[in-house]
């Protein structure tokens, strides 16, 4: 068995397009499980860093904190990743004109408002880190 990796140059980044899902409680105290397909572009960890701890960045000693720990513990890491790496969507309905639903278009209100849901949010982190070591999707 060999590897083969492609070096790809500064500013670009291997894409992916990955399933996700989550469960939402119903008023009635049912639940209900969406989903849709997210597409990331997937960042170096020194990128990663860069984004989420800004304050060391560059650095390489111990004292520097991972991705992942600064991911589960600043307020809003979740959703600043995110706005860096959440390149579009498919499979997101929303209400037109005609009171059908069409393809909601991927825009930087319509990310803030998902953003905004915590199920969505957090499925969508899952998922991106779920690509960034490789995993088989789990939804």
């Amino acid at each position: 068995m060999s590897l083969t990796f492609k070096v790809l140059p500064k500013g670009e980044y291997r894409t992916v397009k990955r399933k996700v899902t989550f469960t939402y409680a119903t008023q009635n105290g049912n639940t209900v499980e969406q989903g849709f397909n997210a597409h990331f572009k997937l960042l170096p960890e020194s990128e990663l860093n860069a984004i989420l701890n800004p304050d060391d960045a560059g650095k390489t000693d111990d004292t520097s904190a991972s991705f992942l720990l600064n991911a589960m513990l600043a307020k809003n890491a979740h959703k600043k990743l995110m706005g860096e790496v959440w390149t579009g969507w498919d499979g997101i309905m929303t209400e037109g004109k005609s009171g059908k639903d069409v393809e909601l278009p991927f825009s930087e209100e319509a990310l803030a408002s998902l953003l905004d849901d915590i199920a969505v949010r957090e499925a969508v982190v899952a998922s991106y880190f779920d690509a960034l070591h490789g995993r088989k999707s789990k939804n």
